[in-house]
């Protein structure tokens, strides 16, 4: 992926869940996702990290034909520990 998050802005590649033939982002009160990319600012977090965050946080975007999202670090719930 050729794209770098600046700040303390976090680039997540939410999980999806699969019905059928359509492919839903979460629509819950909480979602999940994994760190793709983190902004020099950032401090808690890293690439690979798995992540909890509230349902309205972030921007949707898509790039190359998939879907993230960008989120600063301070609006993630937690880091899920494995």
């Amino acid at each position: 992926m050729n794209l770098r998050a600046t700040q303390d802005c976090l680039i997540v590649e939410p999980e999806i869940e699969k019905h059928a033939l359509l492919q839903l982002l979460r629509a819950k009160q909480t979602g999940f996702g994994t760190v793709l990319s983190v902004g020099a600012a950032a401090k808690e977090v890293k690439v690979g990290d798995r992540i909890c965050f509230g349902e309205f946080v972030g921007q949707e975007f898509s790039f190359d034909k998939h879907d993230y999202l960008v989120m600063r670090e301070d609006h993630i719930l937690g880091v899920v520990e494995q």
